[in-house]
């Protein structure tokens, strides 16, 4: 078998297996295995923030991590599965430091984004699902940790940052997957990487913007949920310590807490994946 026959058949099967490691939900599991279903509680969204209301910040933390390492494993598979060198005109510069993700010299970075823009399609158009899946935020932001771990867990702390201090969760979304685009689009460029990887990259940022198109639209009208972490923290105490109560007591709590419990039930409703 020749080596253009090897290197289709190591593409076609690191795209099949980690598009179906995205169709593994790790929300619809957990919420399962806490006796109920995920999609029918609070905002009805499969996603961390819906586990973080439903189920506390540990099962939330748990979700989040499993989603990120749902993207970031078949994007390490992809780089070892398919070795891409300078025979398919995909030799990176050996000038770029190892800390930007090229780890061995003259490999590039397109086995990583073939493995990781798989499993992103596996979670936001799961075939088990009936295509309907999330937002692939946490899975993305998996896949570029393996790729760039420095750039990533840059671009995850400035949204992390922004989402104690602003309002919109998807504001913090675009700057994950948006900053963290522009990072490897521009590396790429100044490296000399294969033009497949630009592609691959600014795909990825297109698909996961147009996901948020109700978020963008309800951030125009002025009608975006608030998702700041802080305040929904403090909704959620006040809905533990509410169900924790004598019944006399929770009526006095429920009053004082009533601006915060409404907040966080509306947001519930229409919170992205």
């Amino acid at each position: 078998m020749s080596d253009a026959w090897i290197f289709t058949l190591k593409i076609i099967g690191i795209v099949l297996v980690s598009y179906l490691i995205g169709n593994v939900n790790f929300a619809d599991i957990i919420s399962h295995k806490k006796h109920k279903d995920i999609r029918s509680e609070g905002s009805g969204n499969p996603g961390t923030m819906n586990m973080l209301r439903t189920f506390g910040v540990k099962t939330a933390v748990a979700t989040l991590i499993l989603d990120v390492l749902k993207g970031a494993i078949p994007a390490v598979a992809g780089y070892f599965v398919i070795q891409i060198g300078p025979m398919y005109g995909m030799q990176a510069s050996p000038s770029a430091p190892v800390w930007l993700g090229y780890y061995t010299p003259g490999i590039g970075k397109l086995g990583m984004l073939i493995g990781g823009v798989a499993a992103i399609l596996g979670h936001v158009f799961p075939v088990f699902k009936k295509f309907k899946g999330g937002k692939g935020v946490a899975t993305a932001l998996g896949a570029f940790l393996a790729i760039d771990p420095i750039v990533a867990l840059c671009t995850f702390s400035m949204g992390l940052i922004y989402l104690l201090i602003g309002k919109y969760g998807c504001v913090s979304s675009f700057i994950c997957i948006i900053l963290s685009s522009a990072a490897e689009i521009t590396f790429a460029a100044v490296f000399g990487d294969n033009p497949a990887v630009i592609v691959l990259v600014a795909f990825v940022a297109i698909l996961i913007v147009s996901l948020h198109h109700e978020n963008i639209r309800r951030l125009i009208d002025g009608t975006e949920n608030d998702s700041n972490l802080l305040r929904r923290a403090k909704a959620h105490r006040a809905k533990k310590a509410v169900q924790g109560e004598p019944a006399s007591e929770q009526e006095e709590t429920t009053r004082a807490n009533s601006a915060d419990a409404s907040a966080s039930e509306s947001a519930d409703r229409e919170e992205e994946r």
